[in-house]
């Protein structure tokens, strides 16, 4: 456990002193501080820690500490560009899979996430999919209600 809070201050210090673009960015200057973890333990300290990614000045997507002013805008909808990213959504029996494109996934998943819909359980997030979980007792069509509400773009692209 101390490690695990040891490598988190060291994730959130890299991030507050770097433009962090991606994982592999993050798992290398861990690695450099002497952290050897691996993608999916990365993954969850970042998914722990609340940590998205943000456009920065040059119109890159970096990862970002999260705020209140960031948490507010997730809670009344989601990023304009994280729902132009999403290309379909579909279910396989009540698992919703939602595909975005490359390297959205993460930032979409952390938005829905923070929505805290009744709805559903959470998201699980790769690259450019998500899966994501119904709560017990609500069907698809619910759940698929629900996405639209914040994600209308998404209209068109439900099968």
């Amino acid at each position: 456990m101390q490690e695990k809070r040891e490598r988190q201050h060291k994730i959130e210090e890299i991030i507050r002193g770097h433009e962090i673009e991606s994982q592999e960015m993050l798992l290398k200057q861990l690695q450099e501080r002497g952290f050897h973890v691996n993608q999916s333990t990365l993954s969850r300290d970042l998914k722990d820690m609340r940590i998205g990614r943000v456009l920065n000045a040059r119109g890159e997507y970096v990862y970002a500490m999260p705020n209140e002013e960031i948490k507010e805008a997730l809670q009344i909808r989601l990023d304009q560009d994280a729902a132009c990213g999403c290309i379909g959504y579909e279910f396989s029996g009540n698992i919703g899979v939602l595909k975005t494109l490359p390297s959205y996934a993460q930032m979409v998943a952390l938005a829905i996430d923070k929505l805290s819909l009744p709805e559903i359980v959470g998201t699980l997030a790769g690259d450019d999919t998500i899966l994501i979980m119904p709560r017990d007792g609500y069907d698809r069509q619910t759940v698929k209600q629900s996405l639209l509400r914040y994600i209308p773009e998404l209209k068109e692209k439900v099968t």
